[in-house]
């Protein structure tokens, strides 16, 4: 959409352009492109915008118009000054004629100044904050880089050691010079030489390109404020309390204590804060005048270290031990923060010894950085670096008057910044740089202050001690304002309007810098530039502002709303602050307002009540009885017993509907799908089918074919309580006296309760079951019976008990080692037997295969994984089960649980190599008992891929699920081969390749349902009932068994 597109008529066609200034083209040197060189490079313009505190009047802002001719080599800049009325971008209302004077906007340009010769300058952004970088030429020919602004003080700058291409290189593409640079990787450039011709291309950050004389572009960085957050948070409170004459000079003293500390490689912590603890300290010394700030300091010990020898071991020893104190406790901390965990706090008793020595006592911080302080001053006097700190302190003394109201409001903004950490709790003390460090720099000020009673403030939880010997530093009296008070503790005093005692107003910045400049500058009170400096200070006094309308608990959280104290605010409130307003929230949480909005609702955690404010949202109304309830007894003893008998009486299946009513109408109300599930799975209801006669039949073969259907569908029937127990999963908690009738029970329960033993010793790693349990493994005996007891379901069960007892074990088997459980289980899993004794390993395969499985399930152990997989070679398929590759296939999954992934990919690459071309399953079109161990092993990587993803509802392990479910129910469907009337029956290849499809066709149908287990979907559904319909004699009833059990885990529980 563009100024051309008519089809939008409410957009406005005209663009107004407003004179503002106007600069006089032939005293401006701005010219146009006259030669070889574009315009762009003879001329460039920039504009500045002012910060906000730079001004003394909120309504008031400033813009600095740059305009640099590099050719006259020539600065102009241009003031613009904006003011804006009360009621400035406030449209008017309707009816009114609009004043003239009420919402303008000021513009005023000033004086306009050139500066000459100035051989390039560009804006330097750094965070919001922006400078001019110039490069000026004096009369002698030399020049000189700066930042300037009006908003800070000319600070002069030094290049640092540029680095440089190495142009022997073979990955160089820059130009060649015929010169030997000898592969040089810095080069010092001399900014006074003329060495620096142009400053290109200034972007965020403050990054430029500096260009040379050989055109080379360096890229360097002009650091404007600090990275550190509490570093820049006391910069700015200290500019916003002082005038803006002052406060210009605050950042450029910062950059020097930088410059010097980088200069003269001081070893320390965190350079910026060591900077501004300097620069704080020699403010407040200097305020004592020169001589007393710089007694003859002692020079600070360097980084550096000496060559080791016998006369100098004592020294290194120190220098190491301060090395190790400047990086253990950093900032002011009096102990390290390892140090401070119950399980090292020991050590620190044997600490106090060596800090009571003179000659660890000055590694500490604060000492430290006094020393840096009177170094820092000296070469300030000596000339090495500008007089800064002198400058900020003759600027506070200009005035008698407001000398002392100067240096309170800087004491006052430091102050704040402390009070206001108390309100936030999630700052942790021991963060370096945090609370500790400035509480102690405070401490120090106010010793040297001779503000008792505000050291006495700052001292409490100190974790440094202050050091007696330094408190004689500064000569210098100022009285205390006043003596703290309510007006000074942000918690006695939020405490004390909470209770209801006399209410006062809490010091703020603004106040600090209101009475810090003279009275015909001061500023509105209505101005909110302080409030991101201590915003929840000022949430609290907006809240007590609003509070005095309304006391109660409604008032209370009306006004916790309309000063901004939300949710995220009250989590990390300390609990002195949150329990009063907690209980308004509790007191109003019940019966909140109707008149309440949605946001005040969240904050007194009714967000339930928002629903009725949504226009598609109905609340559900439950029935009700208009009858009022009573609490007379209208039933005597014997009713109630034969109502609980009745109650008692009833079968499993009488409640189930009305009591699951609301659950299916609430997950499921688009359908009915949980109601055909109960269909299918119900066994109170007779299933009708019906037998067509054929024209040839009989009325005695028309009633044995019914009687044939009829025992088909008896055996479907017969699988479906197992389905049904998964469906009603936790449907009821039956009481120890209610009685509860179970059908039919089966008498030969020791194979159910071998896996109870493992289930009660799950994960115990018991030794004398696990030996109880390997010996019904590997039991060899001579029972010829058709069934004998240690038959190969028996045997399963103990391997999966044996599995329980050592549940994800496999790398720590305790006490186990001697007994060789690994080797003994992979033996009888994967080792050749002997003909003898085929039979009895056989049955003992499966249990062996199951119980590696869950003791190295999850374990990622490739070994075991690489022993029990299937083997590579096609020729000793011919020798395992099917069944048994089905369950080596799982249990090498099971163990390398993370790499089983969802893809059609992952299960190619873990198929057998000569399988992997027909991993789709798409091309098998005739039934052929060669395909049985391909049919197995697919289908136990189906079987790994749904229990990596069982119940997870992944649409994309479905749909490979699905595949598979599909392609396994046409294998099984494929006709068989037709024959001679006289050899009228199935081929047993074939039908022997359809009995082992048929089982990878149930695993994959419980597959599919136990990754959508609960979900319902219908995509699996509909495979379910095409298989739950099945009634033709070739189904056997664990096929039945397994689309019951599926159907169940689709709506479990």
């Amino acid at each position: 959409m563009g100024l051309d597109d008519h089809d939008c008529d409410g957009l406005a066609q005209e663009v107004v352009f407003t004179k503002v200034h106007t600069i006089d083209v032939d005293s401006s040197n701005v010219r146009y492109s006259v030669s070889s060189q574009p315009a762009r490079y003879q001329s460039s313009v920039f504009i500045l915008s002012s910060p906000k505190l730079s001004v003394d009047d909120n309504q008031r802002s400033e813009l600095i118009l740059g305009i640099q001719d590099a050719v006259d080599k020539r600065l102009q800049l241009l003031t613009i000054d904006i003011h804006k009325g009360g009621q400035f971008l406030v449209p008017p209302r309707s009816g009114q004629i609009p004043e003239i004077h009420s919402n303008t906007l000021r513009v005023t340009c000033g004086q306009l100044r050139r500066a000459h010769p100035v051989v390039d300058a560009c804006k330097v952004v750094d965070g919001d904050l922006s400078a001019i970088l110039i490069l000026s030429e004096g009369n002698d020919g030399r020049r000189e880089l700066s930042i300037q602004a009006p908003w800070l003080e000319k600070t002069p700058i030094t290049l640092p050691r540029l680095l440089l291409e190495n142009e022997r290189s073979l990955q160089y593409i820059g130009r060649v010079i015929d010169r030997d640079v000898r592969q040089r990787r810095s080069e010092a450039l001399d900014t006074a030489n003329g060495i620096i011709r142009a400053l290109r291309y200034s972007r965020m950050g403050g990054i430029v390109d500096v260009v040379d004389a050989e055109r080379r572009h360096h890229q360097i960085q002009i650091q404007l404020q600090p990275r550190n957050p509490l570093a820049r948070k006391v910069l700015d409170a200290c500019r916003s309390v002082l005038p803006s004459s002052q406060s210009k000079k605050i950042l450029p003293g910062w950059w020097q204590a930088m410059m010097w500390l980088q200069a003269e490689d001081m070893q320390v912590a965190d350079t910026e804060w060591s900077a501004l603890v300097i620069h704080i300290l020699s403010i407040v010394l200097v305020l004592g005048g020169a001589e007393a700030a710089v007694p003859t300091p002692r020079r600070p010990v360097k980084g550096r270290r000496r060559p080791p020898s016998g006369s100098f071991g004592s020294m290194n020893n120190i220098e190491d031990w301060r090395s190790l104190q400047l990086h253990e406790t950093p900032n002011a901390l009096g102990c390290p923060i390892w140090q401070q965990n119950r399980g090292w706090d020991w050590t620190s008793d044997h600490d106090d010894d060596l800090d009571t020595k003179g000659d660890f006592v000055d590694c500490k911080f604060l000492p430290t950085h006094i020393q840096y302080t009177k170094a820092y001053l000296a070469s300030s006097i000596e000339g090495d670096v500008p007089r800064t700190a002198f400058a900020l302190s003759s600027a506070i003394l200009q005035n008698t008057e407001n000398s002392y109201s100067a240096v309170w409001a800087f004491f006052i903004g430091l102050h704040l910044l402390l009070e206001e950490q108390k309100l936030d709790t999630s700052t942790p003390e021991y963060a370096t740089p945090g609370i500790a460090e400035l509480r102690v720099l405070m401490a120090q000020i106010a010793r040297w202050l001779r503000w008792h009673e505000y050291a006495s403030y700052y001292e409490m939880g100190l974790q440094e001690e202050l050091e007696n010997r330094y408190d004689n530093v500064l000569a210098i009296e100022i009285p205390q304002p006043q003596s703290m008070g309510k007006s000074y503790d942000v918690i006695e005093w939020i405490s004390t309007n909470l209770t209801g005692g006399e209410r006062t107003d809490f010091l703020t910045l603004a106040f600090a810098r209101h009475k810090g400049v003279p009275d015909s500058s001061r500023q509105s009170p209505t101005d909110t530039r302080w409030d991101l400096m201590t915003p929840r200070t000022h949430m609290f006094k907006g809240f007590f502002s609003k509070l005095r309308a309304r006391n109660d608990a409604v008032g209370i959280v009306e006004a916790m709303h309309s000063s901004g104290i939300d949710v995220r605010v009250l989590e990390t409130l300390p609990e002195a602050v949150l329990t009063p307003l907690r209980d308004a929230i509790a007191s109003c949480q019940a019966r909140p307002p109707s008149s309440w909005s949605k946001d005040m609702l969240k904050l007194v955690s009714r967000s339930d009540i928002t629903l009725m404010y949504e226009p598609n949202m109905k609340l559900q109304q439950r029935p009700f009885n208009i009858t009022a309830p009573i609490h007379i007894a209208s039933w005597d003893f014997r009713t109630i017993c034969q109502t609980l008998d009745e109650f008692n009486s009833a079968g499993y299946d009488d409640g189930e509907g009305t009591e699951r009513q609301a659950v299916i109408r609430a997950l499921f109300k688009e359908d009915r799908r949980l109601n055909e599930a109960q269909d299918l799975l119900s066994t109170h209801r007779p299933r009708v089918v019906r037998l067509d006669p054929e024209p040839g039949w009989t009325e005695s073969q028309y009633l044995e074919k019914q009687k044939e259907l009829v025992s088909r569908v008896a055996t479907g029937t017969l699988a479906i309580p197992a389905g049904r127990a998964l469906l009603y999963y936790g449907l009821r908690y039956p009481l120890l006296t209610q009685k509860f009738h179970i059908g039919g029970f089966n008498l030969n329960c020791i194979t159910t309760g071998i896996i109870g033993i493992g289930l009660l010793y799950c994960g115990s790693q018991h030794r004398r079951m696990s030996e109880i349990m390997m010996s019904e493994i590997e039991h060899v005996g001579e029972d010829e019976s058709p069934e004998p007891l240690r038959s190969e379901c028996y045997r399963l069960a103990a391997g999966f008990s044996l599995g329980f007892i050592n549940l994800g074990k496999g790398k720590d088997l305790k006490g186990l080692h001697d007994m060789r459980l690994t080797e003994k289980l992979i033996g009888i899993a994967t080792a050749n037997k002997k003909v003898e004794m085929v039979q009895i390993l056989d049955r003992a395969a499966a249990g062996a295969v199951m119980a590696l499985a869950l003791i190295f399930m999850k374990s990622e152990d490739h070994i075991v994984a690489r022993k029990i997989d299937v083997p590579e070679s096609i020729v000793q398929f011919d020798y395992i089960r099917p069944d048994i590759l089905l369950l080596r296939t799982v249990a090498k999954n099971l163990i390398l649980w993370s790499q089983i992934e969802p893809s059609f990919e992952w299960i190619a690459q873990s198929l057998p190599t000569p399988f992997r071309f027909r991993h789709r399953l798409t091309g098998t079109i005739i039934l052929k008992s060669t395909d049985l161990p391909f049919f197995s092993i697919l289908a136990g990587l189906c079987f790994s891929l749904a229990l990596r993803f069982a119940g997870s509802g992944s649409l994309k392990a479905r749909d490979i699920l699905i595949h598979y479910l599909d392609q396994f129910m046409r294998v099984s469907r494929i006709v068989s081969t037709k024959r001679v009337p006289q050899f009228d029956r199935p081929v047993y290849d074939e039908e022997l390749a359809r009995s082992n499809a048929r089982m990878c066709q149930d695993i994959l149908a419980l597959s599919a349902s136990i990754v959508m287990a609960g979900t319902g979907d219908l995509v699996v559904l509909r495979r379910l009932r095409s298989l739950h319909g099945r009634n033709d004699s070739s189904t056997p009833y664990g096929s039945h068994l397994a689309a019951h059990l599926a159907i169940g885990a689709l709506f479990l529980g």
